[in-house]
């Protein structure tokens, strides 16, 4: 005889020529299996993201510091376990649904393992987590000086991010005293993508004779890594003391005649060569090619 479809304990006994035998007992086990599967996706602040949630699968693309929490709904289960790399995380359990939520910062293959009294980790369902590492914003910096006034110096920039933005600054010190370090934020007009024209020093404090290093520096929006900022090249400045100025301005007034001096030596060179061919165009009273 053949037992089919045996969904609860049963019992049974033989019989033959008015002889009985004792009672028997099939005992069914019944299996932990998951009914419903859901994933709720609560992304970061910062990125601006919708959140989301995933029906039927454990397997997710998400930004760096989502948010996961599992919803599972059961039947004949006691228990279930995620197993993440080397920990396990036990579900909270609410009648026949389990919950567990879990920040994620890197991508990991896991499992989700169901148990009850009878069947120990009976059923185990592999999923991928994929994270998009929040990237570094990135600066560049082009440096041209003023040819009439070697004191300004230009600057053009452009800076980048992955997601936002949030400050542009410049950091300039004594490079006596690194320890004194002393910041200006400068606008920029954009999201994730701006360029930006400074001219130095503008209206920054420097004293004069003291040799300046200066860098511009950019600050993303990764509330998560607690901002990450990106800083150019470093340049470096010294702003000319009074007498600097006047022994500069001397230099130029002596560079100055000194061109002077030698335009007019070669005016009269080309006086002079000028008296040559005009002489020369009165002694002949027929000029040749050459003399043309």
């Amino acid at each position: 005889y053949t037992f089919t479809r045996i969904k609860k304990n049963t019992q049974f006994y033989l019989t033959s020529n008015e002889v009985t035998s004792r009672p028997y007992e099939i005992r069914v086990t019944q299996v932990p299996t998951l009914v419903d599967f859901k994933m709720y996706l609560d992304y970061p602040a910062y990125i601006n993201q919708t959140d989301e949630v995933i029906a039927g699968t454990g397997n997710a693309t998400i930004p760096e510091g989502t948010n996961v929490k599992w919803q599972l709904m059961t039947n004949a289960t006691d228990e279930v376990k995620l197993s993440l790399s080397d920990s396990l995380y036990d579900f909270s359990k609410q009648d026949n649904e389990f919950l567990l939520k879990k920040r994620i910062f890197s991508s990991s293959d896991y499992a989700v393992v169901t148990s009850n009294a009878a069947l120990k980790d009976y059923e185990k369902l592999y999923y991928s987590l994929k994270v998009i590492k929040d990237q570094f914003p990135t600066i560049t910096v082009k440096k041209k000086e003023d040819s009439t006034d070697v004191d300004i110096h230009y600057f053009k920039g452009t800076i980048t991010d992955d997601h936002a933005i949030t400050n542009l600054q410049i950091v300039y010190y004594p490079i006596r005293d690194r320890e004194q370090v002393m910041t200006k934020k400068l606008p920029f007009n954009g999201k994730d993508y701006a360029e930006f024209y400074y001219q130095f020093p503008n209206d920054l404090n420097l004293e004069k004779g003291v040799p300046y290093e200066f860098y511009f520096q950019v600050t993303d929006n990764d509330a998560v890594h607690n901002y990450k900022s990106k800083k150019s090249e470093v340049f470096g400045y010294q702003l000319l003391t009074e007498k600097e100025e006047k022994e500069k301005n001397l230099n130029n007034q002596e560079n100055a005649i000194e061109g002077m001096s030698e335009s007019l030596k070669e005016m009269k060179e080309s006086n002079e060569q000028m008296k040559q061919l005009d002489q020369s165009q009165r002694e002949k009273k027929q000029l040749n090619y050459q003399d043309k």
